[in-house]
């Protein structure tokens, strides 16, 4: 029964870490955001999943210093 515990005490931490955080998003200069999940980096740009679904790519030299 111990085991079986330990089991899904483990499967749950790993589903809740496989749930993205949506957070804000900021550019250099602070005047736009977005409220996203991050989904990857791919050739220097992040990628980035709004609540809708719709996927938006940012130059990652683009984002705030906290945000790279």
């Amino acid at each position: 029964m111990k085991s079986l515990l330990a089991i899904l005490v483990v499967l749950s931490g790993l589903v809740a870490r496989a749930e993205a955080e949506v957070r804000t998003w900021k550019d250099r200069t602070g005047s736009y955001s977005i409220q996203a999940e991050f989904v990857g980096v791919e050739d220097g740009k992040v990628k980035l999943k709004r609540a809708g679904g719709e996927l938006a790519v940012v130059p990652l030299d683009k984002l705030s210093d906290a945000d790279r």
